[in-house]
């Protein structure tokens, strides 16, 4: 399958790999990713990645955002997040624009924002801990968030607020939590065991007499009928 132009370095250098047929050893892995590097421009492919990370989360924040693909588009900004660190301040200038643009009809924005800053804390690198710090003082206002035109809105953003304000100061719930995410993640990484095979063998629960009685013709229990000669 082809890889886009501007998929991850490590993706573009496997890929070289499997299309040349080489060894990953640890001589050509290294040649392979200064080749790869320098032929696709690292600044342009710096600049382009940091352009679409900015796109999704945006996106991801947004009023009219895809729900059914919420989950799955989270789960991918934490993974690169995770890859680079130069991702996570895109998306977190990102985070702290959607929260000074959250009053009236534009409350989704600040609680969009939220829950992926709640996600990042959870599945991002330890870095977005430093990062989530600096704008607590944003964080503790939406704690008595009343800007949005129903009551219920407001009601979510301050319950989500609570949240992710409660995550950044309790730091050991934190990484108590952290912990149990990363162990959920390798264990829906792990492919499903196989249900054990069927056993195809027949089993009886039925005395042999009793079937002997149920399927010969002309018999009855306690008695059998002779034919005559």
């Amino acid at each position: 399958r082809a890889v886009a132009k501007d998929a991850p370095l490590f993706l573009l250098a496997s890929n070289y790999h499997r299309v040349q047929r080489m060894d990953f050893s640890h001589l050509n892995v290294r040649r392979v990713v200064r080749q790869v590097a320098q032929t696709e421009n690292p600044s342009q492919y710096l600049i382009d990645w940091n352009v679409s990370i900015r796109r999704k989360a945006m996106a991801l924040t947004s009023n009219s955002r895809n729900e059914p693909a919420v989950p799955q588009a989270l789960a991918q900004i934490c993974a690169e997040c995770n890859e680079c660190g130069f991702i996570l301040v895109d998306v977190m200038a990102v985070v702290w624009e959607r929260i000074r643009d959250s009053r009236a009809t534009q409350w989704k924005h600040g609680l969009f924002a939220l829950q992926l800053l709640r996600e990042l804390l959870l599945h991002g690198p330890l870095t977005v801990v430093t990062e989530a710090e600096d704008g607590i003082d944003k964080i503790r206002g939406l704690k008595s968030y009343d800007f949005a035109l129903r009551a219920q809105n407001s009601a979510q953003i301050r319950q989500m607020a609570s949240q992710v304000y409660a995550m950044i100061v309790d730091r050991a719930k934190l990484f108590t939590q952290r912990r149990a995410a990363a162990s959920s993640r390798r264990r829906s990484q792990l492919p499903r065991p196989r249900p054990p095979p069927k056993d195809a063998r027949l089993r009886v629960t039925m005395r042999l007499a009793d079937i002997h009685n149920l399927v010969r013709p002309g018999f009855i229990a306690g008695s059998a009928r002779v034919a005559p000669a």
